[in-house]
């Protein structure tokens, strides 16, 4: 089974900044406030006013939401620093936090957001 989680923490540490140019297919993004993964895009020719533009298709990596932008490839956005890491639940408390152990024996409390059965 597959749980998604949202571990608790500064925002500001998993956000950087890059040019809208430099995304790539695959990467993730901050799109309307969501952290989300770069499915598809393109780039569009220079305009008559000279800026190219990139249009951009996310899904949210916590609810698969579908989300389209475009932006001038000049412009800077937000990017998620998204890191995929295996814990070891110790337990459940009432108020719906789990309790977490990494594979350093650190312990931290994460809410659970989704789950869902694993796909092979």
């Amino acid at each position: 089974m597959i749980f998604k989680v949202r571990l608790l923490g500064p925002l500001t540490q998993y956000l950087s900044s890059q040019q809208c140019s430099a995304l790539r297919k695959n990467g993730h993004v901050v799109l309307k406030g969501r952290a989300c993964k770069i499915v598809n895009m393109s780039t569009s020719k220079t305009g008559k006013h000279g800026h190219t533009k990139v249009h951009v298709v996310d899904l949210d990596i916590f609810t698969s939401k579908k989300y389209k932008d475009i932006c001038p490839s000049t412009d800077n956005v937000q990017v998620s620093n998204v890191n995929q890491k295996e814990f070891e639940v110790m337990g459940l408390m009432e108020d719906g936090f789990f309790s977490l152990m990494n594979e350093d024996g650190d312990i931290c409390n994460a809410k659970l957001i989704e789950h869902g059965n694993r796909q092979s």
